[in-house]
């Protein structure tokens, strides 16, 4: 771009209102001009500029600020992890089920058992831009739902044991729970998949029997867990030091409907 046009482009901005989608830019000699970044090549250190009036400019790096450089580069990078250029996968498995017999947490399962499934997510990463991704943050939130019914019931002895009277339904629980880790990834290599595989989830449904009672009373509980979903946030360190983050769910409302924990 030649330096008379280039002077044309960086007029002093002194009212103007704002816009969320405009940056203030500043040269190496002062003025200011308010642009929407629309592309930045960081190879030939050229961004693409678009004022209010809808002319777009070619202006080099250099003839900005440090800090209206770093304004530009945080957006590419940004645009990088919020835009398509990073892609995210989420693939939901079941490695394994069967039924549990025995004490759990201070209950007991009884024939045939409490039936369980392990459920992991495959998270894959795709670094589609020209350049490696370093130090990426990766953190992941499991989300599922526990329902339990309880009974309480007097024991009462007969020939072949003991049998529950007076059986009394006690409110019906509603829970929710979740599975947290973060990974960083020292790099995202160019055009490569990367997958980061969470921890295991186990969902049990079923009935048992709390331990330790004495044998005149009975309690009991049905359990059944469910799992919601998964959320996951990518974080990546930005050249001015602040972070830009990417979230992503399956389903895809989850964001909409939960909290990402403390």
């Amino acid at each position: 771009m030649k330096l008379r046009s280039l002077c044309a482009v960086l007029l002093v901005l002194s009212s103007a209102r704002a816009d969320p989608d405009y940056y203030k830019l500043e040269d190496t000699q002062g003025r200011v001009v308010e642009a929407r970044i629309l592309q930045f090549d960081p190879k030939a250190s050229i961004v693409k500029l678009k004022l209010h009036n809808n002319r777009v400019h070619s202006v080099p790096l250099s003839v900005f600020t440090e800090s209206s450089q770093l304004c530009i580069q945080d957006w590419y990078q940004s645009e990088v992890v919020l835009s398509n250029k990073l892609i995210v996968s989420i693939n939901k498995k079941s490695i394994r089920s069967d039924s549990y017999h025995g004490e759990r947490n201070g209950w007991r399962s009884h024939y045939p058992g409490m039936d369980y499934e392990d459920f992991v997510y495959d998270i894959e990463l795709y670094n589609k831009q020209s350049d490696p991704l370093t130090n990426v943050e990766l953190e992941y939130c499991i989300y599922y739902e526990r329902e339990i019914e309880e009974t309480t019931c007097d024991m009462e002895l007969v020939d072949n044991g003991y049998i529950g009277v007076n059986h009394k339904q006690l409110p019906r629980q509603h829970t929710s729970e979740t599975i947290t880790d973060k990974i960083i990834i020292p790099e995202l290599p160019i055009r490569k998949r990367h997958i980061v595989t969470t921890n295991e989830a186990r969902l049990y449904s079923g009935t048992e029997s709390e331990e330790g009672l004495p044998s005149s009373k009975g309690h009991y509980r049905t359990v059944r867990e469910k799992m919601i979903g998964v959320r996951i946030r990518i974080t990546i360190l930005l050249p001015s030091g602040n972070n830009a983050i990417k979230e992503v769910s399956y389903p895809t409302d989850l964001i909409e409907k939960t909290e990402w924990p403390n």
